[in-house]
This record gives structure tokens, sequence and C-alpha cells, in this order.
């Protein structure tokens, strides 16, 4: 009879502890979704890679000499953002509107009587860095995992000097990259102590866009590829 007890015990004991086990896992479960759910709720407008997909295709057309191809596949750009506009606008009218301009840019750039094709690349990359940007924001959350943090305001003076110098505009480009220096040295302080290597990398990138760009005969391919060589440091 005692033996009896006992295992009733330790079967009920077991039993209990199992269920409340399980309890656990689950509770741990939902706040994963909820986690989850708090990194998409991050982002203004949500997933937005379809149009940067559609911008991507017509960019590389246009890259291609393919300026016919590249005002077709810009359609499926419109006619997407006009069919998402019910659902989007309201998430965040600002970057909605942000992002609206810069594709109305497009656009207008494509359907020109006489395209202009630097015209036409300056607006399609000024529209992706607008989305990507906007993508950054959404990945706000989980900047704790970068090494140096939030480096979003860095990435958006690269992007906007990689615009400058692919329209042709190296001096703007010139003038544009002395922010990227005053705000990189503004934050080496803040920066270089949380990963030394990474700054470091970072840092040499940096420095070699500025060589590149305050050079006495600029070359615009080095100078881009300088830009883009930083960019991916950065990311």
């Amino acid at each position: 009879m005692v033996i009896v007890c006992v295992l009733v015990l330790v079967a009920g004991t077991g039993y209990y502890w199992r269920h409340d086990r399980l309890q656990d896992e689950v509770k741990l479960a939902s706040s994963k979704e909820d986690s989850s759910s708090s990194v998409k709720s991050e982002s203004p407008l949500g997933d937005l890679s379809s149009f940067r997909e559609i911008e991507e295709d017509t960019l590389s057309l246009v890259n291609a000499g393919d300026l016919s191809g590249a005002k077709s596949r810009v359609d499926d750009l419109e006619y997407t953002w006009d069919n998402a506009e019910a659902k989007l606008k309201p998430m965040n009218q600002e970057k909605w509107t942000e992002i609206d301009d810069s594709i109305d840019k497009v656009l207008r750039e494509l359907r020109a009587v006489h395209q202009d094709p630097e015209a036409c690349k300056a607006s399609l990359e000024s529209s992706l860095a607008i989305l990507n940007g906007s993508q950054n924001e959404a990945n706000t959350s989980v900047t704790s995992a970068s090494p140096l943090g939030d480096l979003s305001s860095f990435h958006k003076i690269e992007e906007d000097t990689l615009s400058l110098v692919n329209a042709g505009n190296l001096s703007g480009a010139k003038s544009r990259v002395d922010d990227l220096e005053s705000a990189w040295d503004n934050a080496e302080a803040k920066l270089k102590p949380m990963n030394q290597a990474k700054w470091t990398d970072i840092d040499d990138s940096i420095d070699k866009v500025l060589s590149q760009l305050r050079a006495k005969h600029q070359d615009a391919k080095a100078c881009k590829a300088s830009l883009e060589s930083a960019l991916a440091a950065l990311n």
C-alpha cells in the first residue's frame, strides 16, 4: 500500500511538473511571436520588397540601355503602388508620401518625350534609397545585434552621395561627403569603443571615399566603386 501511494505521488508530481513545463514552453513561444510582431510593427509601411524588386528590374533595364523596356516595366510599379495605397497610406502617411513622390519622379523621367538615361537612373536610385531606408527602419528593433548600433544616418549620407555621383554631379557629391566626414568623426568617441575592428573597417572605407571624391582629377567610376564598397561595409 505504501509503495502504491508513493507511485501515485510521484506520478502526480511528474504530471504537474510536465504540465507546468508545457505551459512555460507555450508562454515562451507566445513571447517569441509577440517579439516577432513588434519587429514587423517597427516598419512604417511593412514589407516593401515587391516595389523594390520592380525598381531594381527597371534600373537594370536602364543600365542596359533598354529605355523602352524600362518604361514598360515601370508601369508595373505604378499599378502595384496605386493598388496598395488604401492599405499603406493610413499606416504612415508621411513615409507613404515620401515614397510616392520618389515614384512619381521615376514615372516622369521614364515617360518623358525625350528620355535622359542618367536622369532615369538617378531617379530610380533615389527611390530605391528611400525604400531601403524604410526597410532599415523596419530593422531598428534588431540594431542591437549590430556591432556599432544604428548606422542609418551614415548610410543615408553615402546613398545621397552615390546618387549625386551617378547623376554626374561630382561637385555636389564632394560637398555632400563633407557631412559624412563630420558626422563620422563626431561619432568616433562613442562608436570606436563598441567594436574597434568594425569601426576601423568602416573608417577605412570612408577614408577611401573621401580620397576619391577629393582627388584633383576625380574619376566617377572610382568614386562610385568606393561608395558602394563603403555602403557594403555599413550593411
